[in-house]
Order: structure tokens, then C-alpha cells, then sequence
């Protein structure tokens, strides 16, 4: 099995934080303007995209032999592209648009100007410029929008995660690793500093190490042009990397449905965990940050939240509802460095839920609110996108 599916799947540590924030140099301060965020329930689970997106645009991505997709990671849009990475297939493609096919990034290969596996990517939007975070070999790779190759520089180890602020790359090592910390490398590839995240890490071992499952399924690492977001599992803190520094800029107060310690001390097995959290809602990681002058949004394990920075009301939902079917998910996938977010559906399930909705739902105007046949999509096709503008 490759490495970052051992490293994302199998959950052999338990990581438990003990935050003493002012007992170590190297721990990261609040940010003067540090919030506590009490999240509040809505009265309405569903947030209808009408009520508070400004748009809502269904995207069918063309299906050809040269860009089979089979689940979209990340998405990226840069002078009417989108660029998208498909982690399972270690692929990223760019279309246009209105979902065109344009060219699939890369060569597979070990040797220069190519690559085995796919860890992450990033897009400079304004140095218009694709990056992708390889393992085997651990390296850095430079594209421009046309996808043609520019540069590329190796990396000292293995990391799940990256973003880049300015001239300056950071690079996120395994949560399998002890401590949490960040390595700052150049664009040019130079090897900076080790950031340490937090200095009294304590390590739980799971007593079933043989059971495997992962509570997070999206991106803890955000980066925009001014600021890098992160996050870690079992922590309800939103990191920020700004001007050098690394400060802990939101804490989401969840109440008691954030996990109890108590769970974790007790190296609980992950399928027991997993039941558990199911049960009694517990939320367990923070992911998806999107963050704008007036909206920071995000994703726990089972909602979608909202914070308004004008009304300083955070808001916790079950799911968006795309209004024009009726379809209701609430995992996202953010856009940096854009007014955007995405969602996607694979195709077969696209047509399975609108099929339901039609049924069960026709108080959402399904059976005449979309012609399936005008967007030519069939159960093999490649997933679909709704493309959401932020107010």
C-alpha cells in the first residue's frame, strides 16, 4: 500500500494536545485578534444556496479516455480555468470553465520532470503557476496553466500537506510523526526553518492498531495570499501562519459536542471511536477553511459551518441544498484566493439523489427544475461541480 494511504488510513496515533500557551517560546501565541467562536445550531438544518450564496452554477465535467476522474480533492480556478486533483487516481486536470477538457498535468516516472504519486497541490494565482507536492520521489513540481513543465526541487522527507504565501512554501509532515510542526522551504527550493506548532504533544497508542479508518476526509491547510489557515484532528483550533509567525487566530467553542478527552486517554479503538462520535455528534476535526473579508466557512466531521464576522454569529448547518435540484450535501471544497466554493457529486449519485428527490421532495420543483437529458450526463460520466459565489 502507498505510503499517504498508509499514513491517511491507518489511525495509529491518537494525538492529544495539551496546550500550555505560554510556557515555551516555540508554541504558537493567540493573534491579538483571537476569537472564541460559540457555535450555535440553525433552526433550519439545510442552508438553501438562494438564501445565501449570491450563485449557484452546475458544471458537468467532459468525460473523455484522457481524463477519467474518480474523485475531486481539490479545485483551483485561475483565468477562467479550474485546475482539479484527484488524489485516488494521482491526477490533476485543468478544464475551462464550463467544464471542457483542456490537458491532464505530468508524467508518471521517476526521473526528472516526472512522478509516482500525487500528495497535494497548490496554484499561485498570481505568479499563474501549478504546484504539486510529490512522494517518491519527495519533491516540489512547478507547472504553468497550460500545463507544461517549469521547474522542480526535492523536499528532505515526506509531507501530506502544503501551501505557499508569497516566496514562501510550507510543508505539513504526517500527524503519524510525534510532534506537529511545519518546515518552511523557498520557492526556490532552499530549506528554511522547522516551525514547531506545539512543544507538549502527548502520543496515545491505539490498543487495535489493526482497525483503520480516517475522521478526516477533506483539507486541513487553506492558503491565501495573505495568510496560510491549518488545522489538527482532536484540536477545536484554527491556525493561522502570517508575517513569519504561527498564532492560533479561531477557537470553536462546539460545547459538549466537541470530543471528550476522556475518549481519547482511554486509547479507544477507532471503530468503537467511530460509533461513538456517530452517535453523540461529537466533532472531532475542522477542515475545508475558506475564508473572505466577511465569511469564515468550514466543515466539521458531520456539518457545514458559518461564521459572519459583521454579525459575529457562527453557524453550524446539517447541509447545503443546490435549490435548482433539490440535492443536499455538506461537505465543500474551498477555492482560495477566489470569491468560490465547489462541491461535487459523482454522477451515478447525481442521478440516483435527483431520482429521490423527485420522489420524496417535490416541494423542491425537482421533476421540472432540471433537464437532465440538456446536460447529456450518464451514470459513467466524470463527477459533476456547483460552483457557489460567496456574498
Amino acid at each position: 500500500m502507498c505510503m499517504k494511504y498508509i499514513i491517511r488510513l491507518l489511525l495509529l496515533f491518537v494525538i492529544l494536545p495539551a496546550f500550555s500557551l505560554n510556557c515555551a517560546n516555540n508554541e504558537p501565541r493567540r493573534d491579538d485578534k483571537q476569537e472564541v467562536l460559540r457555535v450555535v445550531k440553525s433552526e433550519e438544518p439545510m442552508l438553501h444556496d438562494t438564501l445565501f450564496f449570491k450563485s449557484a452554477k452546475l458544471i458537468p465535467l467532459e468525460t473523455t479516455t484522457d481524463c477519467l476522474i474518480r474523485k475531486i480533492d481539490k479545485i483551483f480556478v485561475v483565468d477562467d480555468k479550474m485546475i482539479i486533483f484527484d488524489d485516488r487516481l494521482d491526477a490533476v486536470y485543468i478544464y475551462d470553465s464550463t467544464g471542457k477538457f483542456i490537458t491532464r498535468i505530468g508524467t508518471r516516472g521517476q526521473g526528472p520532470k516526472e512522478y509516482i504519486q500525487i500528495t497535494d497541490i497548490y496554484v499561485d494565482v498570481d505568479k499563474k503557476e501549478i504546484l504539486l507536492l510529490c512522494d517518491r520521489p519527495y519533491k516540489i513540481m512547478f507547472f504553468n496553466l497550460d500545463g507544461k513543465f517549469i521547474r522542480e526541487f526535492n523536499t528532505k522527507k515526506y509531507y501530506e500537506g502544503f501551501s505557499q504565501i508569497g516566496d514562501t512554501i510550507l510543508c505539513v509532515p504526517s500527524e503519524y510523526e510525534e510532534k506537529r510542526n511545519i518546515d518552511i522551504y523557498t520557492v526556490s527550493g532552499e530549506f528554511q526553518e522547522t516551525m514547531w506548532v506545539d512543544s507538549d504533544v502527548q502520543t496515545y497508542r491505539m490498543d487495535n492498531q489493526s482497525t483503520t479508518y480516517s475522521f478526516s476526509s477533506g483539507s486541513t491547510m487553506s492558503g491565501f495570499r495573505d495568510e496560510v489557515l491549518f488545522t489538527y484532528s482532536y484540536v477545536p483550533y484554527i491556525y493561522a501562519y502570517r508575517n513569519g509567525n504561527i498564532t492560533i487566530k479561531y477557537q470553536l467553542d462546539f460545547g459538549d459536542l466537541w470530543i471528550p478527552s476522556n475518549l481519547l486517554n482511554k486509547r479507544t479503538p477507532a471503530n468503537e471511536l467511530q460509533q461513538i462520535c456517530m452517535k453523540e455528534g461529537y466533532k472531532i476535526v475542522l477542515e475545508n477553511m475558506m475564508e473572505t473579508s466577511d465569511f469564515l466557512l468550514l466543515n466539521t466531521n458531520n456539518s457545514f459551518i458559518v461564521y459572519d464576522k459583521t454579525t459575529n454569529r457562527c453557524t453550524e448547518y446539517f447541509s447545503i441544498i443546490h435549490s435548482e435540484t433539490g440535492i443536499g450535501m455538506p461537505r465543500f471544497i474551498p477555492i482560495p484566493n477566489s470569491n468560490h466554493i465547489a462541491q461535487a457529486i459523482e454522477a451515478n449519485r447525481f442521478l440516483r439523489m435527483l431520482e429521490d428527490r423527485k420522489k420524496i421532495n417535490v416541494q423542491y420543483g425537482i421533476a421540472n427544475s432540471i433537464d437532465i437529458e440538456k446536460y447529456g450526463i450518464k451514470i459513467d460520466d466524470n463527477p459533476l461541480v456547483i460552483l457557489y459565489e460567496l456574498p
